[in-house]
């Protein structure tokens, strides 16, 4: 599952996030935690959110810590959330 999310940060601007496979890895190596139970919560932790977004963003340089990173966010807004579509795959027709 790919989860697509705008961070939109104190200062106007907005980042975009696509939570991948890479990151929702390293958010359960991280919190010992599933990912995909994390993001298909009914109330998601806005902890969970906002960490695998700012892995998404930065990977793993760690750069800037998240709790600094943290500190710039506003507010976030799903985007999308789903299984991608093979670029190869026809549309659903009818």
């Amino acid at each position: 599952m790919i989860v697509t999310v705008d961070v939109h940060l104190r200062d106007g601007k907005t980042q975009r996030a696509c939570v991948s496979v890479v990151s929702q890895v390293a958010f359960e190596e991280a919190f010992n935690q599933p990912a995909v139970a994390a993001l298909a919560a009914r109330t998601p932790k806005i902890r969970d959110i906002t960490w695998m977004c700012w892995h998404a963003l930065y990977g793993d340089s760690e750069q800037p810590p998240y709790k600094e990173w943290l500190a710039t966010v506003d507010h976030v807004e799903f985007i999308q959330a789903g299984d991608p579509v093979p670029l190869e795959t026809s549309p659903a027709t009818g």
